[in-house]
């Protein structure tokens, strides 16, 4: 990781008792719903999966880096370019990556295959560069947004999602759909309740809803028929 003194936390923060949550503050505010619900499903993951030496790829504003940096020996970081602060590497993920083989212990790819061409080379890649054993972290949204448009391709499903795993060569040890119905409702309601009173109203009026027997039972029934996003954890077999 380039210039590591300059990073600062972004949308997740360690709280002091140890556990990490959502900065909310730090956040889009149309976007504080999903990434309430996206921290609270990586974190475990990120914990119990993440060693050795670890590749951000598409890093962004490394989120989750004061989650992984205390698990990690090294940390590698890649962009589309040479000018953002903390990469190493620029780097365009639909083709291949300057990488030699069995590189990596884990490979995060966090909200990135929506945006790429290629995403089924890009895990093919990602399972050349880890070594025997190593593992991916990757999440993607579903019923969402186009968020960066027009450069968005693919809202794969789960079953999309183990499709390209398994061609890739790597074995699923985790994919989980997190949000269900009631989610994909707050989201769109949140995207149009970005700022200002109506975002002060969209939190009130979310506080009350997820605190209701429907928020509950609804989620639980449509979060594989209806999901907001995907968690995966891949090892290389």
């Amino acid at each position: 990781m380039r210039s590591p003194g300059t990073w600062h936390p972004s949308f997740v923060q360690q709280l002091p008792d140890g556990r990490f949550a959502a900065n909310l503050g730090a956040v889009y505010g149309g976007s504080q719903h999903i990434t309430t619900l996206q921290v609270n499903a990586l974190v475990p993951l990120i914990r119990q999966h993440a060693r050795g030496e670890l590749l951000d790829a598409a890093c962004g504003q490394l989120p989750y880096m004061e989650v992984y940096r205390p698990l990690t020996t090294g940390i590698t970081c890649t962009d589309l370019d040479n000018q953002h602060p903390h990469a190493d590497v620029a780097c365009d993920l639909n083709h291949r990556w300057p990488f030699a083989e069995q590189t990596f212990d884990t490979i995060l790819l966090l909200d990135v295959i929506a945006h790429l061409e290629h995403p089924a080379h890009a895990l093919k890649e990602a399972a050349r560069c880890l070594r025997p054993g190593g593992k991916l972290i990757l999440s993607t949204p579903f019923a969402y947004w186009i968020s960066m448009f027009p450069d968005e391709y693919y809202h794969p499903t789960g079953t999309a999602l183990r499709l390209m795993s398994g061609q890739s060569g790597m074995h699923i040890l985790h994919l989980e759909p997190y949000g269900g119905y009631p989610d994909v409702l707050l989201d769109t309601l949140n995207k149009g309740a970005a700022s200002g009173w109506r975002n002060r109203l969209f939190r009130m009026f979310k506080s009350q809803v997820i605190k209701t027997r429907w928020y509950r039972r609804s989620n639980e029934k449509t979060r594989y028929s209806y999901p907001l996003g995907y968690t995966l954890v891949a090892q290389k077999v």
